[in-house]
């Protein structure tokens, strides 16, 4: 039986690269969408700390004293 005409090299490394560059297409796409999933979780991030603030009842500085001080008084309590 006869088979189909075989490809010339050159037809196979403009096949490859033609892979190739579908592939670095499909990366970008994946991780721009990644890094969306990124930006959306640190929006929740952000939400959930200021609804606490807002339950708390507590300001943007108020906020930064405590966990300033927790910070310092976790760092002392390890030592």
């Amino acid at each position: 039986m006869a088979r189909g005409q075989r490809k010339t090299i050159e037809d196979k490394i403009r096949d490859k690269q033609e892979i190739i560059d579908k592939l670095r297409t499909r990366m970008e796409k994946e991780e721009e969408e990644l890094e969306d999933l990124y930006q959306q979780k640190r929006e929740m991030y952000y939400r959930s700390i200021v609804q606490m603030m807002e339950e708390a009842e507590l300001s943007e500085t108020e906020a930064s004293e405590a966990i300033r001080f927790y910070i310092e008084n976790r760092e002392t309590a390890h030592v």
